[in-house]
């Protein structure tokens, strides 16, 4: 894969015999913000979605199963615990199935697309993710992410993957 301007150029991978990945397009963005609002356990119109989730995305990737979206993985700028930072290197990751993909192998694919997109562009130090679930942290662990918790009461920890020195 190659970063180009922060577009993806990549051919078809394809993970199974009906399953391919392929980049996220400023067509998918209904998709994306329908896989946001189940990451999110929010409505696709929530402003969580809308004005967070979704809207600062520079790279993604489509799964799909027998042509079809099963699942999305993307990336925004990491904009740490509060939303109060921005570092130009570090993405914040965001990876969601639709429930009757979930369990398939999906996400992993998704992730990892995500992490050798990140190698591949060096322009990213940091991956930072918050899983939503038991599935989504072992997912995080076995890659090498490690839980950083925030220096705040009441705000949920990031598992983060250092890529590279700064």
């Amino acid at each position: 894969m190659t970063i180009d301007g922060g577009a993806p150029r990549r051919t078809l991978h394809r993970v199974t015999d009906a399953v391919t990945l392929r980049p996220a397009a400023p067509q998918d963005l209904p998709f994306l913000t329908e896989m946001a609002a189940r990451f999110g356990g929010a409505g696709p119109d929530s402003p969580a979605i809308r004005g967070w989730m979704v809207p600062d995305w520079d790279l993604g990737f489509i799964a799909e199963r027998d042509g079809s979206p099963a699942g999305a993985g993307w990336w925004r700028r990491f904009t740490g615990f509060t939303g109060g930072g921005s570092d130009r290197t570090a993405r914040e990751v965001f990876v969601a199935v639709a429930a009757a993909h979930e369990g398939t192998g999906l996400g992993s694919s998704l992730l990892d697309a995500l992490i050798d997109a990140a190698r591949t562009t060096g322009a990213v130090h940091l991956l930072a993710a918050r899983p939503r679930h038991d599935v989504g942290t072992r997912m995080l662990e076995t890659r090498g992410f490690e839980r950083k918790d925030a220096p705040y009461p009441h705000v949920d920890p990031v598992w983060t993957l250092e890529l590279r020195e700064r």
